[in-house]
């Protein structure tokens, strides 16, 4: 009767295994498992992010010189946003599902540098996920990831971890991804966000670079999601809107007419990896023109070099900056890309 008793328990475990760590070559399959995912309920996130940071602070936990109660007090939340993005990963009701590279191509962010012995020998990746939000037109999932970085010359091992939310719609077709938090790099240094969705469904993300001195806070940006499911930029106040980043018209909180906005660029960056002739791009920032409609960008927008100057500690003189030569362009339609082009 014992023996019994244990072999039932083995196959609930093994079947309760299989539930939550599903192999899937398709990448419909994969869109479909989804859907199976554990939901949660808002807010999504550690409410930490509304902390108001400083725009730089030393790291006090890696110093003995004595810190203010501020810095303390800024590198404690810090601290707490880092082991928020881990928890979350390592969630028990995360559904895991494994896929070769190939099949999971299509989730991942350009963010996300696959290690180059995966991509030879094609190996699986796993990714996590949770279903946040159930809509008449989509439903919303997180999807999270984590790899090594390939660095032949790095003192230490870099690691990566990325958090996406898709908007799946009731066709099974990815509408809109959005990578709303990550951590990447090693003890030395380090590129991160972190994220509360609130019970608005109002999606708040910073953004932050570290080193072994200190802590710098580079962007505070909100999103909501439309009723077809795509992300747009969220604006607390309507009217004229301009900071060192962005230039442009807010109607209805959203994007409206021509905006300019000024940030590194992971697409540049992809694309200038893969240019012999490296030399004419020290950094990957870009000048964007663009025309937005509801918060959607319609048309083409351009992509320019931006050309600036750096301080004497790395930092880049505002007042320097100025637009470069044209680079690529972007068509889309609705929102929706229907092209990236960059010129030879």
């Amino acid at each position: 009767m014992k023996k019994l008793f244990y072999i039932i328990i083995l196959i609930i475990f093994i079947f309760g295994n299989r539930i939550y760590s599903q192999k899937i070559q398709n990448q419909s399959d994969i869109i479909k498992s989804l859907a199976n995912s554990t939901t949660i309920k808002l807010p999504y996130g550690d409410k930490n992010v509304l902390y108001k940071f400083p725009e730089k602070w030393d790291i006090s936990r890696l110093t003995k010189q004595k810190k203010d109660k501020q810095n303390v007090d800024t590198d404690s939340v810090f601290n707490i946003l880092n082991a928020f993005t881990y928890q979350d990963l390592e969630y028990s009701k995360r559904k895991s599902i494994v896929t070769q590279y190939p099949a999971n191509k299509i989730f991942l962010e350009p963010d996300f540098i696959i290690s180059d012995s995966v991509k030879k020998f094609n190996k699986n990746i796993e990714f996590r996920s949770l279903k946040v939000l159930s809509k008449t037109k989509f439903s919303l999932f997180s999807i999270m990831f984590k790899g090594d970085i390939d660095c032949n010359k790095c003192e230490f091992v870099e690691h990566q971890t990325q958090n996406v939310l898709l908007t799946i719609g009731k066709d099974n077709i990815i509408k809109d991804k959005l990578l709303i938090s990550y951590i990447n790099g090693s003890d030395l240094g380090q590129a991160s966000r972190f994220f509360v969705i609130d019970t608005k469904e109002i999606i708040h993300q910073k953004s932050f670079k570290s080193d072994e001195l200190g802590v710098t806070f580079t962007g505070y940006e909100k999103y909501q999601i439309n009723e077809n499911g795509n992300f747009i930029r969220y604006y607390e106040k309507n009217g004229n809107f301009k900071t060192d980043t962005e230039l442009g018209f807010v109607k209805n909180n959203k994007r409206q007419g021509k905006w300019i906005e000024i940030k590194e660029n992971k697409y540049l960056y992809n694309w200038v990896k893969s240019q012999k002739d490296k030399k004419d791009y020290p950094d990957y920032y870009t000048y964007m023109e663009a025309n937005y409609k509801d918060g959607l960008a319609i048309g083409e927008a351009k992509f320019f070099k931006l050309i600036q100057k750096y301080d004497q500690n790395g930092q880049p003189i505002l007042s320097s900056r100025k637009k470069g030569k044209l680079i690529y362009t972007e068509t889309f339609d609705n929102g929706k890309i229907k092209d990236r082009k960059f010129l030879k």
